[in-house]
C-alpha cells in the first residue's frame, strides 16, 4: 500500500521555468519546472497533527505558498501560466 500523493503541473504556455520548495515535515527539496512540466511529493498515510506538507513557488517575480492536506491516491493541482 502506498502514500497518498500530490502532483504538481504547470501550464504549458507558461514563458519562464517556476522555482519550488516542498516542505513537508522535516523534509526540504527545491527545484524548479519548466513550462508542461510537473513534480510530486508524498504526503503520510496516517498524518498526525504534526504533519504538514507546503508547496511554495515563485515565477515571474511573484511568490506564491499552498498548505496542503493530500487526499487518497492523488492530489493534483495544475499552475496557470
Amino acid at each position: 500500500m502506498g502514500q497518498p500523493r500530490v502532483e504538481v503541473y504547470y501550464s504549458d504556455t507558461a514563458k519562464s521555468q517556476l522555482d519550488f520548495v516542498w516542505n513537508t515535515t522535516h523534509s526540504i527539496y527545491r527545484g524548479t519546472i519548466g513550462p508542461g512540466g510537473a513534480t510530486g511529493d508524498s504526503g503520510h498515510i496516517f498524518p498526525d497533527e504534526s504533519f504538514f506538507m507546503f508547496f511554495e513557488w515563485t515565477a515571474s517575480k511573484k511568490h506564491h505558498c499552498l498548505k496542503i492536506n493530500p487526499k487518497w491516491p492523488t492530489t493534483r493541482i495544475y499552475i496557470r501560466a
